[in-house]
């Protein structure tokens, strides 16, 4: 069996499993607008797809590294060991070199840091700049099930190369009217580039749009925004809609996961729904779990 190349105390979880012959879904969120929950979600998604037995690599394409943090409890202000080295232009490393186990059983990581946000201006002259990590991605494709694009909030060359390598895209959004613009612009973006890689056959397909952050009551003016990205996205909408809940925050700063840190919370409980819309949509079946708050759909 061969290994990752990490020091891995947990023996197993370090090891690579045997090829398959399976589809791995690549779902990038996105979002050009910031503090839409767009890194927390890409972190429950993955967590909520740990827990079920699939494979899971979460790629954290943000200079913020937030979601880095959350499952190492660093901050990576050197380059080596992070996404950085796999990106640059000169003496590149294979994505595999970087990638890490985390503390969650199936769950891996690809380590952003601060230093991607020079990034962009290393990959200006780069020849298939927008391809760079499509291309680190091939290599991995074979071992995880699903691997998770957490973006930067906007539209430049980190989170293109995000779009290019993903097979699905969730637009996280929150009911204010900076959210709705912003959605308004990244489906403009979405249309130019469909445009621009079409005779590539990429197409961006939008899995779902996921509604975060949400006061209860809702007020009228979230309501009347809730039915305006229905009428704009239809059946894209997730039907679970995130509420706006301490211990979701609180749970991305924790040594476990937040389904074991607060399981009851409002919150969870939506993400869990979150996480069984997604396997229906990709149409899998989740493998069997023992928590009681990510069962199969049918269970």
């Amino acid at each position: 069996m061969q290994r990752w190349r990490n020091d891995d105390p947990q023996g197993e979880r370090g090891t690579m499993a045997s090829a398959r012959p399976f589809i791995t879904h690549i779902i990038a969120l996105v979002n050009i607008k910031g503090g839409v929950g767009k890194s927390v979600s890409a972190l429950f998604v993955a967590w909520g797809l740990a827990i079920l037995g699939f494979r899971v690599l979460l790629v954290d394409m943000d200079p913020q590294s937030n979601t880095t943090y959350s499952l190492t409890g660093e901050l990576y202000e050197e380059p080596e060991g992070t996404l950085y080295e796999v990106l640059r232009e000169q003496e590149p490393k294979a994505l595999r070199a970087i990638i890490r186990p985390t503390k969650n059983p199936n769950l891996f990581l690809a380590p952003g840091s601060l230093w991607l946000s020079s990034t962009e201006a290393d990959l200006v002259s780069a020849m298939a700049r927008e391809w760079k990590l499509k291309t680190a991605l091939d290599e991995v494709l074979p071992y995880f099930h699903y691997i998770i694009l957490d973006t930067p909030p906007n539209v430049g060359l980190l989170t293109i190369n995000a779009l290019v390598a993903a097979t699905d895209l969730i637009i996280p959004v929150y009911l204010k009217l900076w959210g709705l613009v912003g959605v308004r612009i990244l489906n403009r973006t979405l249309a130019t580039l469909r445009v621009k890689f079409a005779r590539f056959g990429l197409t961006f397909p939008v899995l779902g749009v996921l509604v975060t952050q949400v006061r209860r009551p809702m007020t009228k003016n979230a309501a009347d925004r809730l039915e305006q990205l229905r009428s704009l996205y239809g059946d894209k909408l997730f039907a679970a809609v995130i509420p706006l809940n301490e211990k979701v925050e609180e749970s991305t700063d924790q040594d476990v996961s937040g389904y074991d840190y607060a399981p009851r919370s409002p919150g969870v409980v939506a993400y869990s729904a979150v996480v069984k819309e997604i396997l229906e949509r990709v149409n899998r079946q989740p493998k069997e779990s023992t928590d009681p708050t990510l069962q199969s759909p049918g269970g």
